[in-house]
């Protein structure tokens, strides 16, 4: 029989492991924006982009994806469809439709594939994947305790972040990703497969460009970047 601390280190090991994977999740947070529809935004919607990065297809069905403020503890849940996302694909989660500006005089989102109605932060929010539809408990999740948090973001001033131990939830002072404005969304490097575990090192402004299930494939699949 093992020994009881033998049967310790390989319970710990096998638990950073599983961690550890699950921080680096095939299915990714790629993009992000909350000024839809905002004085003089670019588009009327606020959105959250998906990537699958992977060499599989991933199956969606059950996931969502969940937001709160920079600071908040409470998440709204967007349940994603029952699709299978392939390998270079994008999909569109739609949010709330900004009023500062009148229909017709921005371009709206390309077709989402799934819609919420959550008024996002022009500047700073937690965002998460998850591969459940139950909302997260508390405002700094940890991949240890939280099974089924797929990916992390911490934006702007947020007070949580995937760190360089991200595999354990760790946040660290200065490695959230860039804030968001009104004409910067925030993208994940490579297409959307860049993922060190570190928001800081991971993450980059640019103009406000969602892609969906129909958009061209991304390059960025793992591997090739």
């Amino acid at each position: 029989m093992l020994s009881n601390r033998l049967f310790r280190t390989l319970v710990a090991s096998a638990a950073v492991l599983c961690a550890a994977q699950t921080a680096s999740a095939q299915v990714k947070i790629s993009q992000v924006w909350g000024s839809g529809g905002n004085s003089q935004s670019m588009l009327q919607q606020d959105y959250i982009e998906l990537y699958n990065a992977g060499a599989t297809p991933q199956n969606l069905t059950g996931w969502s994806t969940q937001y709160t403020s920079s600071t908040g503890t409470t998440w709204s849940v967007t349940a994603l469809p029952a699709v299978t996302l392939n390998p270079g694909q994008y999909l569109l989660v739609q949010q709330a439709v900004g009023t500062s500006l009148p229909t017709g005089t921005v371009p709206a989102n390309p077709a989402p594939q799934a819609t919420g109605t959550i008024a996002m932060s022009a500047t700073d929010a937690k965002v998460a994947l998850v591969a459940s539809t139950t909302a997260l408990t508390n405002g700094t999740p940890l991949y240890s305790t939280s099974p089924n948090l797929r990916d992390f973001v911490g934006i702007g001033t947020a007070n949580w972040n995937e760190s360089a131990a991200a595999g354990l939830g760790t946040y660290v002072v200065g490695n959230n990703a860039p804030g968001m404005n009104t004409a910067a969304a925030i993208f994940r490097r490579l297409g959307g497969a860049g993922d060190s575990d570190v928001n800081r090192a991971d993450w980059a402004v640019g103009y406000p460009s969602p892609r969906n299930t129909l958009s061209a494939l991304g390059a960025g699949l793992a591997g090739s970047g």
